[in-house]
């Protein structure tokens, strides 16, 4: 029986992908890197936190739950929670920024939902 991914099966299109995302993936890393340093230096956010935030404004006005955050990240619901919490100890929280309400959920109990809110509210 043969691998699902035998190298025989490898066409020069597969070979050139294959090179290209192996170059790829470090400097995308490296990016990242050199992004979440700055922003935490000029922000006291980082890539993470800034991307859970852009979740909550892509929403906006309607509220999201920490579950619903974590999926459009690809986190789990405790990473998600903690980011956010992150969040609100950084001050992105309160009036202009983020506003956390525990919600019913028909049919799952309470959960918490978080919604970007505009400044003054």
């Amino acid at each position: 029986m043969t691998e699902p991914h035998d190298d025989d099966d490898r066409t020069p299109d597969t070979e050139n992908i294959s090179r290209l995302w192996e170059r790829v993936v470090p400097m995308f890393s490296l990016l990242q890197g050199r992004m979440d340093r700055t922003l935490s230096h000029r922000h006291g956010v980082g890539v993470g936190p800034l991307m859970a935030l852009g979740v909550l404004v892509r929403e906006h006005p309607e509220s999201v739950t920490v579950g619903g955050v974590a999926r459009r990240l690809g986190l789990s619901v405790s990473a998600a929670s903690r980011m956010l919490a992150h969040l609100e100890r950084a001050g992105w929280t309160g009036p202009g920024g983020l506003a956390l309400r525990p919600a019913h959920q028909p049919g799952r109990g309470h959960g918490l939902r978080v919604t970007a809110v505009e400044p003054g509210q």
